[in-house]
């Protein structure tokens, strides 16, 4: 429901390998709430089974090609995410 409210362009992709819990062994199936794709056909894309992850990537709306993103920048948005009192509201 989160990406729904968003209004904010996605892909989702729900595989098979999505579908079980691995430290269980119990199966599930992943619902989406009802009419979720349909409400979202014009700015998402739900994808059920194998994705074209390089042909994804290389889309200039997911990518920017010259823009390098730093091993710092990653390290601090992780520690900003994963262990400050922000990220612990965020998440």
């Amino acid at each position: 429901m989160g990406l729904e409210l968003s209004k904010q362009k996605f892909i989702w992709v729900l595989r098979d390998v999505n579908r079980g819990d691995n430290f269980t062994g119990e199966d599930r199936r992943v619902e989406l709430p009802e009419g979720f794709e349909e409400r979202l056909k014009d700015v998402s894309l739900v994808v059920r089974e194998w994705a074209p992850q390089p042909e994804i990537l290389t889309r200039t709306s997911t990518e920017k090609r010259e823009e390098l993103v730093s091993a710092s920048t990653i390290e601090n948005v992780v520690k900003k995410l994963m262990a400050s009192e922000e990220g612990n509201v965020i998440r």
